[in-house]
């Protein structure tokens, strides 16, 4: 299943759930975790004053509507624009350290591979429980 996430979309879906939502440490579930371990963290960064927090918002729901409570962790990292450089903006999803999405410098919309996100959960999990054990 991938979603995609359009600008009109974005603002649509958003409304209401971003109030009240703001700092850099914008955790969305508890922290208990699966089995009374923690919860696998996903980090979605972007740039700043790009126009990308909408986006960030509506992935992060997206996710954490996808797993169950107390299996993930979103959080947020606002990056600087770097200066001198005309971009569209970097927006990108990271699970447990490891890179899963890049958006495209070319493209407007952030299109979300919930396959590959669910993946690499799974598979972070999967590290997790071996390493209790």
């Amino acid at each position: 299943v991938s979603v995609g996430i359009g600008a009109a979309e974005s603002r649509a879906s958003v409304q209401g759930h971003a109030q009240g939502q703001g700092g850099d440490a914008f955790l969305l579930q508890n922290q208990g975790g699966e089995e009374g371990g923690s919860p696998v963290e996903i980090l979605i960064r972007y740039t700043g004053g790009s126009g990308l927090k909408p986006y960030f918002i509506a992935s992060s729901r997206i996710i954490s509507d996808a797993f169950p409570p107390a299996a993930v962790s979103v959080s947020r990292e606002v990056m600087q624009q770097k200066s001198g450089r005309e971009e569209a903006g970097a927006f990108e999803i990271w699970v447990d350290g490891a890179q899963v999405y890049q958006r495209k410098k070319k493209k407007k919309a952030v299109y979300l591979e919930m396959e590959v996100i669910r993946a690499a959960v799974e598979r972070a999990a999967k590290r997790r429980r071996r390493t209790r054990t």
